[in-house]
């Protein structure tokens, strides 16, 4: 708090409401990361291109250990982190399956137009 009148702590209180800020915006921007590693992996399946989609998840799940081994101060083998890693393995797998089946059926829509003759 305030120790004094001359604001011996408004300097660390300055501070740690900086830090909240920073907190608060912290889960939107992972959040927005996600759904475009999500989205890279859908378009992966989409065009059927599953070597970009390994890169892709690979990239992904890499930056999710460095996250949690700085962000977190997590170790990459502990079960939570080990479970965190299933977790985006899985969620690329769905991605990759979801952008799949949506280029299968643009696919298959655009090879059942009736030509006119």
């Amino acid at each position: 708090g305030r120790s004094s009148i001359w604001g011996a702590g408004y300097a660390t209180e300055a501070a740690a409401a900086a830090r909240r800020r920073n907190r608060r915006m912290l889960v939107p921007v992972l959040v927005v990361i996600l759904a475009l590693w999500m989205l890279g992996c859908g378009y992966a399946g989409y065009t059927r291109r599953f070597g970009l989609f390994f890169a892709v998840a690979a990239l992904g799940i890499g930056l999710n250990t460095l996250w949690m081994m700085i962000g977190l101060d997590a170790r990459p083998f502990s079960p939570p982190a080990l479970m965190a890693h299933a977790a985006a393995a899985l969620y690329a797998l769905c991605a990759l399956a979801t952008g799949w089946l949506a280029g299968r059926l643009a696919r298959s829509w655009r090879n059942s137009r009736v030509d006119a003759e």
